[in-house]
């Protein structure tokens, strides 16, 4: 329970600090719950954490990302999980450029790369290139999109020791605006077995504005990492922007 006890400490931490529009994904890039989309954030800093568990077990995957020119985005991750787990941690870091309106089509193009790290030493890599194709229907509703597609594709290596394996996957997301503060997720991306998805990777969660620049999120999703497991598990997070929203560089494209 430690790791659901620091990501509610975390959360009420940045409740306190300040109140995110574009939020993280579970390995970093801005999008849906694990899958990166055609927005990025404003300019500024934007924080993210998430508890959930994963088949190597329970991890905290901490997130940072940084916007400082239009539509250019790049973050880092870094994930411990418990004592039980096989691997130790995981890092890694990614970018991504967007291109398009701020209020109709645009297109990320980005790149992310992931290291588990095991005890023993051994590492595991992910290399990942991935094309998001965002846009947004029916802007007028609560002054802004009430219903926000994104198609796209990922190309994903993994290498450890002597094995690599690739693949490229085709995936699909949704975001509705409920109210002006809720806003359902859902996403779905086409299964690869040698690449080690168990399954389709399929998420569906909730996002509750509590404020300009803070957001919390709760929900479930058989990601782990930049693979697909067969078992859907619960993930609670909190995210966090830290901007001078009087002097934004770039449009409010995407509050969630």
């Amino acid at each position: 329970m430690g790791t659901w006890r620091t990501a509610l400490l975390m959360a009420l931490a940045m409740g306190v600090l300040g109140a995110a529009r574009a939020y993280p994904t579970l390995t970093g890039p801005t999008g849906l719950i694990a899958l990166p989309g055609g927005e990025v954030s404003e300019s500024g800093l934007l924080f993210a954490a998430d508890a959930l568990d994963q088949p190597a077990g329970r991890a905290l995957p901490l997130r940072a990302q940084f916007v400082f020119a239009p539509g250019f985005e790049f973050g880092a991750l870094y994930n411990p999980f418990n004592d039980d787990a096989a691997p130790d941690y995981a890092v890694g870091a990614n970018a991504k450029l967007v291109i398009g309106l701020p209020d109709g089509p645009r297109v990320g193009f980005g790149a992310q790369f992931l290291r588990l790290r095991y005890p023993a030493g051994d590492e595991r890599d992910y290399w990942q290139g991935y094309v998001a194709w965002t846009t947004d229907f029916n802007p007028e509703l609560y002054d802004a999109s009430n219903l926000s597609l994104t198609v796209g594709a990922t190309w994903t290596q993994a290498k450890e020791a002597d094995a690599r394996m690739e693949a490229l996957r085709g995936f699909i997301g949704a975001r509705v605006r409920m109210t002006e503060r809720i806003v359902l997720v859902a996403e779905y991306q086409t299964k690869d077995a040698d690449l080690g998805d168990a399954e389709a990777l399929s998420s569906l969660g909730v996002r509750l504005a509590l404020g300009d620049a803070f957001a919390v999120q709760a929900g479930v999703t058989n990601a782990h990492g930049l693979l697909a497991g067969d078992v859907h598990h619960f993930f609670l997070g909190a995210s966090m922007l830290l901007t001078n929203s009087d002097d934004r560089d770039y449009p409010d494209i995407s509050r969630w």
